[in-house]
């Protein structure tokens, strides 16, 4: 007799647009991935604050574009602090969060920001004529040494990685002896998550501005799913097989997908992370040329 298996929701959201309302020449690319038990809610109301914040900016240079993203993000944290709140008026971002990774291309210029663990990859030619991965996003996990200094100065307390038995992320909590208060996230910055933010939680992402350069030839970006079993260097091997195949990004995206997939069922068995990927052929796109 099988086991049933009770469905579960889908907190991953994502979105391409092009072109933004306010400036015509730039596109933007979000991903987005939700935790907790409205984690699904969150993402969304996220992503909507952050698609209508983005399209009302001008992308001219890279100070302003970072300097409007920052504030894109802040629009977001925001909007979930007062969004369905219950009769009690709590809101619905109280125990639940998402994290993510904007990018935003405009004449020859990348804008990225994030938070958390989604993630931005850049496939490029090196000097060789071979594909190597570029990162554009470093993962905030909680012992990252700089994260790490901000959660202990609120008082937080970073439980550190666990091998054995089994294998446990790092994770941050109000205090050691009071662990069952929470918020025991794996993330050290998201979006929501309101009840972490008095132990060093932030929603201020990390930005950054690069110039579209010859050699580079598609980004990858997604949410965790994704990146839990397979390393920079296989996903953009695996795109890059695609490209000299000459087969669209989308196929590159469905095969990126797939592969997650039996990686999770191969070291999880029926458990699996939602996994949602953007593959962007720079080639093909007139916002990365000057």
């Amino acid at each position: 007799m099988l086991a049933h298996t009770p469905p579960t929701v889908n907190q991953d959201c994502a979105c391409i647009a092009h072109p933004l309302e306010a400036d015509e020449h730039a596109a933007a690319f979000i991903v987005l991935d939700g935790h907790g038990k409205k984690g699904h809610v969150v993402s969304a109301q996220a992503l909507y604050s952050l698609h209508g914040a983005l399209g009302e900016c001008l992308w001219d240079d890279a100070a302003s574009s970072e300097a409007q993203l920052l504030k894109a993000f802040e629009r977001a944290e925001e909007s979930l602090m007062r969004f369905e709140c219950d009769a009690h008026g709590t809101p619905v971002a109280q125990d639940s969060g998402a994290v993510g990774v904007v990018l935003v291309l405009r004449k020859g210029m990348l804008h990225v920001a994030h938070v958390g663990d989604a993630r931005a990859v850049l496939g490029r030619e090196d000097h060789r004529g071979e594909m190597v991965a570029e990162p554009l996003t470093e993962d905030h996990v909680p012992d990252m040494p700089s994260e790490r200094l901000r959660i202990e100065a609120t008082g937080g307390w970073v439980r550190a990685e666990q091998p054995e038995p089994d294998f446990a992320p790092c994770r941050f909590y109000h205090s050691e002896a009071q662990q069952r208060r929470g918020p025991g996230l794996s993330m050290s910055r998201s979006l929501g998550d309101l009840d972490a933010l008095p132990a060093g939680l932030i929603a201020t992402p990390t930005v950054r501005s690069r110039r579209v350069q010859p050699e580079d030839r598609f980004i990858v970006i997604a949410s965790d799913g994704l990146w839990e079993f397979l390393p920079n260097d296989d996903v953009v091997s695996i795109v890059s097989m695609f490209i000299r195949r000459g087969k669209p990004a989308i196929d590159a995206t469905k095969f990126l997908i797939a592969k997650a997939a039996l990686a999770w069922r191969t070291e999880e068995g029926n458990y699996r992370d939602d996994i949602t990927v953007i593959v962007i052929y720079l080639k093909d796109l007139p916002m990365t040329s000057t």
